[in-house]
């Protein structure tokens, strides 16, 4: 089993036994420091995934997943030594390893009979905290996992590129105890491990259809109609996570994205990210209209949008016949009703009626965990 030294330092020496009582010691030569594993091995979990979307939880609040990201990034001093060793969060300043002791290494979400463990990508992996007691860590997980992310001495993020379908998940563990935590820490609390709370920082609208009943009152002219294809516009294509903030932590698992400029479309795709079916009216392939209401594909996830922006979406149909009906000349505004907001961890449906091929109307409603029916503004067209 290979373990991962993560060294920070050159020479061992007693730093703090050599002084004597009489000697003033102000400040550490950290280049004579050398941080080295502990004999205390490094065990996560998670407490829970808060709320369901693109990856969904149990009613435990247990999920599995692959490919997640996880740093452990020095807090705050112990108040051991006399002098402790400064804290600076980036990569490039030499001798302060310790202060990033696992930089973004891959992970997976396992279920267990516990809930939800974490399991290094590198089965033959093992971390361990770091001696001297000097700084107690905070760890923090990310989803899904970027092989490139900016670390500076104050912020960790990831730039993450969007298509619609990036289920963004986002933890930290956070203790008030004593030296918590580190190797000094787990020597007096054995049976604890470190628990991640995580949660989704994207919002999700989903799409169903149901047929209308026309003038005569019947469905069946909506029933000869499919949905070809149906796309998101007015969406960023990429989106910053805040993974860690060391100054201003109310920032941590913020997104950030431009909402101006550089703004882009999604497409619908089928469930398990899988191409959006083509419509075959004989062999009854794709999403035709029915009878009773249907959820068409897998919808999008989203970064939560800035005060004043507006979705809109673009929706092409087919009848049976093989005519297409490109709605894309009129985009449809998605609008909250007053009152409502949108928010991180909430899945929004957006309903469309559709009455047959020479009239379709839309008419949207929330359903969120809090069950809150015809939220948004009818629309027509």
């Amino acid at each position: 089993m290979r373990k991962q030294l993560l060294y920070a330092g050159m020479a061992v020496m007693a730093l703090m036994s050599s002084c004597s009582s009489d000697d003033s010691v102000e400040s550490v030569d950290v280049s004579q420091v050398k941080v080295e594993n502990s004999d205390v091995e490094i065990h996560l979990s998670t407490s829970s995934v808060r709320t369901r979307a693109s990856v969904e939880s149990g009613d435990d609040g247990s999920f599995a997943v692959d490919s997640m990201g996880v740093f452990c990034l020095a807090k705050a001093d112990l108040n051991v030594n006399p002098v402790e060793l400064p804290i600076n969060w980036s990569r490039y300043v030499s001798n302060d390893h310790w202060s990033i002791w696992m930089d973004n290494v891959k992970c997976n979400a396992v279920k267990d009979a516990s809930g939800t463990a974490i399991k290094w990508a590198d089965k033959d992996a093992v971390y361990m905290y770091p001696t001297g007691n000097w700084h107690s860590y905070d760890f923090y997980a990310y989803y899904p996992y970027q092989q490139s992310t900016d670390v500076s001495s104050e912020v960790v993020s990831a730039t993450i590129a969007l298509d619609g379908t990036q289920d963004v998940i986002w933890g930290r563990t956070k203790s008030d105890e004593q030296y918590a935590y580190s190797a000094k820490y787990f020597r007096n609390n054995k049976a604890k491990s470190p628990a991640l709370s995580m949660s989704h920082r994207f919002m999700r609208i989903t799409f169903s259809i149901i047929a209308g009943r026309d003038s005569t009152g019947s469905k069946e002219p909506a029933k000869t109609m499919g949905v070809k294809s149906l796309s998101v516009v007015n969406v960023p294509a990429y989106a910053k996570l805040i993974i860690a903030d060391r100054y201003n932590p109310e920032n941590d698992g913020k997104i950030e994205a431009d909402w101006n400029y550089g703004l882009t479309s999604y497409d619908m795709k089928d469930a398990g990210d899988a191409a959006f079916p083509e419509l075959d009216a004989e062999k009854e392939l794709g999403y035709w209209v029915k009878e009773d209401e249907q959820t068409v594909g897998q919808g999008f996830l989203l970064p939560v949008p800035e005060e004043g922006h507006t979705f809109r979406i673009h929706v092409v149909l087919q009848d049976k016949s093989g005519r297409v009906f490109d709605l894309n000349e009129y985009p449809i505004d998605l609008a909250l009703k007053e009152g409502f907001t949108f928010e991180a961890g909430k899945s929004y449906n957006v309903r469309i009626t559709i009455n047959g091929p020479e009239e379709i109307k839309l008419r949207a409603s929330l359903k969120g965990w809090e069950s809150v029916e015809d939220s948004m503004d009818d629309r027509e067209f």
